[in-house]
């Protein structure tokens, strides 16, 4: 079964550099690995989501982050989860997305953290909009997921994607 949602109107801030390097640290990451064309930044489609972008795939799949010390930081600053991507095309992201708040290591599919990335791109004027693209998450996992994203000029993100029943 395919499901879509619309997220309310998005919203961006830039991320301090403090928490920056708090969430570099945690991540056992350093600012080297970051995509500079996608600097980092908190995102809002209706929660809060730190967006980084990492250069090499690598970083991402590798992924191996301190729990409770990230899960403290993302509770002071009202982050829901961290939506780390790669992108491999102007159109196809890969994400993953520690989610320690919510008690469990990474979520496999996170619509609200997509929408929120489709929001921060136009935002930042970083694509021309209207724009599509998909997000595939959760596949380092063994629980992949593909999220399709549609970016208005103006207003909510629509995110889609296939529901299955556990």
């Amino acid at each position: 079964m395919e499901a879509s949602l619309r997220s309310v109107a998005t919203r961006q801030e830039p991320v301090d550099e403090g928490t920056l390097q708090e969430a570099l640290k945690c991540l056992n990451w350093s600012r080297s690995d970051l995509d500079d064309e996608l600097p980092p930044s908190k995102a809002y489609a209706g929660a809060w989501h730190l967006i980084l972008a990492v250069r090499d795939p690598a970083t991402l799949l590798q992924l191996d982050y301190q729990f409770d010390p990230l899960r403290t930081m993302m509770e002071r600053e009202g982050l829901t989860t961290l939506q780390l991507v790669w992108r491999e095309q102007d159109d196809l992201f890969h994400s993953r997305n520690p989610f320690p708040v919510g008690g469990i290591l990474e979520d496999p599919a996170t619509g609200a953290a997509a929408a929120a990335l489709g929001g921060y791109l136009r935002d930042a004027q970083l694509v021309e909009v209207p724009f599509e693209f998909q997000v595939r998450q959760g596949e380092a996992i063994g629980m992949p997921s593909l999220i399709k994203v549609e970016v208005p000029p103006d207003g909510g993100i629509v995110v889609s994607g296939v529901a299955r029943e556990l």
